[in-house]
């Protein structure tokens, strides 16, 4: 399959990510603490469900986003998320960005 980059979904903005939130304050947005600036805001897009494999992650400190997810997940699903195919996925996560590969099966 074609080498692909793709954003990386935010999916530990308030879950698992919250363990690895800055102490301070005006960090802990990812702990459930709203937005200190009047102009932002936290909602959810759209509701998800469903079975998910986790890929690779990836821990930010430093940069503006680590206030709102602190992680960053490569997650597959569906076919994709089948034991047999997922170990053959290889992931690198970089910049809020992933390349993925697999090899022909």
């Amino acid at each position: 399959m074609k080498k692909q980059r793709l954003m990386i979904a935010l999916l530990a903005t308030l879950g698992m990510g919250s363990a690895f939130a800055s102490t301070s304050s005006e960090y802990n947005i990812a702990n459930g603490l709203l937005p200190v600036e009047k102009d932002q805001s936290i909602s959810v897009l759209q509701p998800f469900q469903g079975n998910f494999r986790i890929l690779g992650s990836k821990i930010y400190h430093n940069d503006e986003q680590a206030k709102f997810s602190p992680i960053d997940y490569a997650v597959s699903w569906g076919l994709f998320a089948q034991p047999e195919i997922a170990r053959h996925i290889s992931v690198k996560q970089y910049d809020r960005y992933l390349n993925w590969k697999i090899a022909k099966l």
